[in-house]
């Protein structure tokens, strides 16, 4: 399969996730509004802002399109350059510190042991960067299951 299909798959993975995102987002608001809407399935009043989660995840897209593989010390820099162009996206506290130190030069393996015991994030996002990365790398359900 060539590189070009792969990356338009990877772009409706993505496009998928920045609107479930973006809807999700919405629901952060006061509980008796949330409670209403879905009781009389309505969906939020626009606009919908997708969040940190879709700005990552383009970034896998951007890296898997010019590298054809995820190359970790370039995503982690696009995530930190993406992070300061944007820090209001939703970041979690230490997600933005970490981001930060990264884009100072700290060395990202340096970095993201410092915190949750080494364990990495704490937070749901990876799942929204996996989506993509499998759309790229799909050959075949009966292959992708033997895995």
């Amino acid at each position: 399969m060539q590189n070009k299909e792969k990356i338009e798959r990877c772009k409706l993975s993505l496009t998928g996730l920045s609107i479930g995102d973006a809807l999700g987002d919405s629901f952060f608001a006061y509980i008796r509004t949330m409670e209403d809407q879905v009781s009389q399935k309505s969906l939020p009043r626009a606009p919908w802002y997708f969040t940190d989660d879709t700005i990552m995840s383009f970034s896998v897209v951007k890296i898997l399109e010019q590298k054809g593989e995820i190359c970790q010390d370039e995503l982690v820099q696009m995530f930190a350059k993406n992070y300061l162009r944007d820090p209001r996206r939703g970041y979690g506290a230490t997600a933005g510190r970490i981001l930060k130190e990264i884009a100072r030069g700290v060395p990202w393996q340096k970095i993201s042991q410092e915190v949750f015991s080494g364990m990495g994030s704490m937070g749901n996002g990876a799942a929204m960067r996996a989506a993509p990365t499998l759309a790229f790398f799909f050959i075949s359900y009966a292959e992708t299951l033997s895995i």
